[in-house]
C-alpha cells in the first residue's frame, strides 16, 4: 500500500488532523506492519515515495525567503524582508539564486537553465496557484459567515456554500 493510501485512511479513521500525529500514527503502522528484519526494506520504499515531495517543499521555501527586489520609487530597489548583514549578503547574490531549483511543467530545472518561455510558465503556474488559493480562502470565508455565533462546523448539516439548483 502507497504512503498516501496510508495516510487517507489514517484520516478516515481516526480523529487525527495535526500532520505530526498522523505521521506518528502512520510510523506506528509501519513498524507493526513487518517483523524488525523486514522493515528496513518498508522504510526505505516508503521514504524513496515521500522524500521527493518533501524535497520540493524545501526548494518552494527557499525560493519563498529569497526576498525578490521591490521597486520603492524610480530609482532604489529594496529587498524584503531585511534581516541581518550575513543573511542579507546570501539572499542578495545572484549566483546563488541562479543556482535554486525551479518546477516547471515538464520537470525541474535550476533557475540558471531557464529560457524565456520556462519562466513564462512558471509563472502562469504560480497565477494560477495563486487563483486556487485565493478561491480556497474565499469559501473560509463564506463557511465562517455562515457559521452561527460560537458553532463550529460540526454543527452544520450540509455544506452552506454549496451552489443548489
Amino acid at each position: 500500500m502507497k504512503t498516501n493510501e496510508r495516510i487517507r485512511r489514517l484520516l478516515d479513521n481516526t480523529e487525527l488532523s495535526n500532520p505530526h500525529d498522523v505521521a506518528g500514527a502512520l510510523l506506528n503502522e509501519l513498524d507493526n506492519t513487518l517483523p524488525i528484519a523486514a522493515r528496513a526494506d518498508l522504510y526505505r520504499a516508503t521514504l524513496a515515495e515521500v522524500l521527493p515531495t518533501y524535497v520540493g517543499v524545501e526548494f518552494s521555501r527557499t525560493r519563498m525567503l529569497n526576498p525578490v527586489a521591490v521597486v520603492v520609487d524610480d530609482v532604489t530597489p529594496v529587498r524584503e524582508p531585511a534581516g541581518s548583514a550575513k543573511v542579507a549578503a546570501c539572499r542578495n547574490d545572484w549566483n546563488a539564486r541562479k543556482n535554486t531549483p525551479v518546477w516547471l511543467p515538464n520537470g525541474w530545472k535550476r533557475l540558471a537553465d531557464c529560457t524565456a518561455d520556462d519562466l513564462l510558465a512558471l509563472a502562469a503556474t504560480l497565477r494560477d496557484r495563486a487563483e486556487k488559493v485565493a478561491a480556497k480562502a474565499a469559501w473560509y470565508e463564506a463557511l465562517a459567515d455562515a457559521l452561527p455565533e460560537g458553532a463550529t462546523v460540526a454543527a452544520l448539516d450540509t455544506d452552506p456554500t454549496a451552489v443548489t439548483r
